[in-house]
């Protein structure tokens, strides 16, 4: 059994600037997170890899205000989901738990949903 890790926080920007290059979300993602939490929490999150490889990052906002450093991490999208009070069945994580899994390969999905439309 391994001891789990907190994520590494990573600052979101002041409101009005860019994240550009860095880890920090761009202002017009931040902004639409914000304006998406005035009813209920709201969680961004993104994972990209490549060849097995990847990141994961996500961020929380509650009451149009994001709510602690943006984590990026191995399971920073598991964290978000805690966070927004996800409990993982036995035997599956938070992720496949609100079913996730389904998206994990954008190809697949995006093929389904255009020929459903």
């Amino acid at each position: 059994m391994h001891r789990a890790e907190a994520p590494a926080p990573v600052a979101l920007p002041p409101e009005g600037q860019d994240g550009g290059d860095s880890d920090e979300l761009p202002a017009a993602l931040r902004s639409l997170c914000c304006q998406l939490s005035r009813r209920c929490m709201v969680a961004y999150v993104e994972a990209a890899f490549f060849g097995g490889v990847g990141i994961q990052a996500s961020a929380i906002f509650k009451d149009e205000t994001g709510i602690g450093p943006a984590v990026i991490a191995d399971h920073a999208i598991n964290h978000a989901l805690k966070l927004l009070g996800v409990t993982a069945r036995t035997g599956h994580d938070e992720f496949d738990t609100v079913g996730l899994r389904r998206h994990r390969n954008t190809d697949d999905w995006v093929t389904k949903e255009q020929t459903n439309t």
